[in-house]
């Protein structure tokens, strides 16, 4: 009696979940939810932030550092046979960059400084249509996927923070010892605009443009482990798009003649990993 309520028992647990190892090698369709974190995002922010017009490297080069962010997105897994899926999806991403300087103590000899630091971050919020192939192994338990595939992106918004803080040295009376922050907030997506004038002074020309492109496409490739429907995954994606509008940084920026042409690439780049469920 007591092997006869265990075997029901035992049956009772395993047969929900086979049901779902069932519908995970079985569905035709199936929609998943997925959250996450992103790392990395515009690749040659420090590039931009050291360019020099005369062609003169910087004494004190910025460095570049990835920042994070998060992503949210919905797939639809459209299964072709046991071992091949097309899975497109709508994924919103936060893609975050850094850069940042701080000057070394002999360089801030006489300047009345002791400390003196400069950052910039650029994020960018994307929504991004993947479309994805899938290679799908089914195990007894679960299934392991390899995704890849291309990436339509369009930025919705963006935004570039370039802070400062510097500390009065000790010698600096009524100022020694205090610090001072200051942040300015752009959008690089925002219409801007490059007045030229003439020899006479007269203005001449407007040129209107963005700081960035609002458009990219690149490519996805990642690895995802289906376990009971719940799916932990993680990517890599890059863009092939420059999103940098380098006409225009050189017209603004480079527009005396002689002046050394930026020729730096900013593409999209970044690293995630991510948490689902197949329903």
């Amino acid at each position: 009696m007591k092997k006869t309520i265990l075997a029901i028992f035992v049956a009772a647990i395993t047969m929900p979940v086979m049901a779902q190892l069932n519908d995970i090698n079985e569905k035709k369709f199936s929609v998943g939810v997925r959250t996450g974190v992103t790392i990395g995002g515009l690749t040659g922010v420090a590039d931009m932030l050291n360019y020099d017009p005369s062609g003169i490297a910087p004494v004190n080069p910025y460095d570049s550092k990835a920042g994070a962010g998060i992503s949210l997105g919905v797939v639809f897994n459209t299964r072709i046979n046991d071992w091949f899926y097309i899975q497109p999806g709508l994924e919103y991403a936060m893609l975050s960059s850094k850069a940042k300087l701080e000057l070394p103590a002999k360089e801030l000899d006489g300047t009345g400084l002791s400390e003196d630091k400069y950052s910039t971050v650029v994020r960018g919020h994307y929504l991004r249509i993947p479309i994805l192939a899938s290679f799908r192994i089914n195990f007894d338990k679960c299934q392991l996927q390899v995704n890849t595939g291309p990436y339509l992106a369009v930025a919705l918004a963006a935004r570039q923070i370039d802070s400062r803080a510097f500390t009065y040295a000790a010698d600096q009376g009524a100022y020694s010892g205090m610090t001072f922050k200051g942040k300015t907030i752009t959008d690089p997506l925002a219409t801007q605009y490059n007045m030229v004038y003439d020899n006479t002074g007269n203005l001449t020309e407007i040129d209107e443009y963005s700081g960035y492109n609002r458009f990219d496409v690149g490519w996805d490739i990642g690895i995802a482990l289906n376990y009971k429907n719940i799916v932990f995954g993680a990517k890599y994606n890059v863009g092939f798009v420059n999103m940098l509008n380098e006409e225009m940084f050189n017209i603004v920026n480079a527009s005396e003649p002689g002046d050394v042409k930026f020729d730096k690439t900013m593409r999209n780049s970044s690293f995630s990993l991510s948490i689902g469920y197949d329903f």
